[in-house]
């Protein structure tokens, strides 16, 4: 009797995890992407040649804007995904020895992704004063 109780317990967990493992599968695989597929367009220039003859001064300045939009091609600046709002959040405050506040804050990098950081604020400002930024 026990070991017909324990199979069809055992039968009936499966059924449960079958039936919500497919079901979480078709929603995870109907819910939108954040990032668009798209196909890869040909880069005409390398990592190497970006300099290729740039040796003086006045060499880098009569190539300086052809450089700059190799190095964008290289990198595919104009495949890049659109800027999401910073959305801009402290998660903590600290007073650290009296010296300066540390604040623990994120902010959106991607629509799907937030980056962390540690701001340290010194705490005797009398002006314009430069702050750390620990990513």
């Amino acid at each position: 009797m026990r070991s017909k109780r324990i199979a069809a317990l055992a039968l009936t967990t499966w059924s449960v995890i079958v039936a919500f493992g497919s079901a979480s599968h078709r929603a995870i695989a109907a819910a939108p992407t954040t990032r668009p597929e798209f196909e890869a367009a040909p880069i005409h220039s390398t990592w190497e040649d970006l300099l290729e003859g740039v040796e003086t001064l006045d060499q880098w300045r009569d190539r300086k804007e052809t450089i700059r939009r190799q190095f964008l091609e290289l990198i595919r600046d104009d495949r890049k995904p659109a800027k999401p709002p910073l959305d801009l959040q402290v998660q903590e405050t600290a007073d650290v020895d009296g010296l300066y506040t540390r604040k623990l804050i994120s902010y959106n990098v991607e629509a799907d992704e937030r980056a962390h950081a540690y701001l340290a604020i010194p705490r005797s400002l009398t002006g314009p004063t430069p702050a750390i930024v620990a990513l």
